[in-house]
């Protein structure tokens, strides 16, 4: 009995020793404990992706209309998913940029996407946005049944744009005020008249007036006071 029992210890301790084999086999293989990613299915990936994305992202059927967004959408322009379903492209753009989008879509069904377009897009407040696009066709059995939109807010770049264009345009209009008076002007020794570049005379205030944004003040100096008006400069 005593021998029977330690033979059937024995052969439990080997199909214990080569269970722990093979699992640690298998686990090294991820046959027997896959990894986490592996437990999502294709869909359950993109789906993940799409909602988790840091721009907007609309899915368009081959008439524009929306048929799915992601969260950056809905929390950008402020639509709710379902509102979303219920427009079309054209009802959150400018009437002006309906041409020009009708010809980026004529682009993408011939080349198969666009890239980089800017734009503008309504809020449901009423804002407009500046927005730059990147579009997809979407392709099932050989025929495109839609496209896919990538959106990026692009507001505060186009603000900064703005902003540096106008510093621009002040240099260069001071640039051009510092040059007016530049240069060596012909001046009258006897009259002070100044000969501007189409030869003619002109008096020094009106030359300096029409040359740059300075105004011409008229004074009398102590000197001149004291020539003119004696009488006057004695009592001051």
């Amino acid at each position: 009995m005593n021998s029977i029992s330690t033979g059937h210890i024995f052969l439990i301790g080997i199909i214990a020793i080569q269970f722990v084999f093979i699992c640690r086999l298998l686990r090294k293989n991820n046959r027997l404990f896959p990894p986490k990613d592996s437990l999502q299915s294709p869909d359950e990936k993109y789906r993940d992706l799409f909602e988790n994305a840091n721009d907007a992202i609309f899915m368009l059927d081959k008439d524009q209309n929306y048929i799915d967004v992601n969260q950056r959408a809905v929390e950008l322009f402020g639509y709710s998913r379902e509102e979303f379903l219920r427009l079309n492209v054209m009802d959150v753009i400018p009437p002006s940029q309906i041409s020009e989008s009708d010809e980026e879509f004529k682009r993408l069904h011939k080349s198969g996407k666009y890239e980089k377009f800017i734009g503008k897009q309504k809020t449901k407040d009423g804002r407009w946005l500046d927005i730059e696009v990147n579009s997809s066709i979407i392709v099932t059995n050989g025929k495109i049944i839609g496209s896919r939109d990538i959106v990026r807010d692009i507001s505060d770049r186009k603000k900064a744009e703005k902003e540096r264009e106008a510093i621009i345009a002040d240099l260069q209009k001071a640039l051009v005020e510092i040059k007016t008076l530049k240069g060596i002007l012909p001046l009258c020794s006897f009259c002070k008249q100044i000969r501007d570049a189409k030869g003619d005379w002109n008096e020094v205030d009106e030359y300096i007036h029409s040359h740059s944004e300075a105004d011409i003040s008229h004074t009398v100096c102590p000197d001149c006071m004291k020539k003119h008006y004696p009488d006057v400069f004695e009592d001051t």
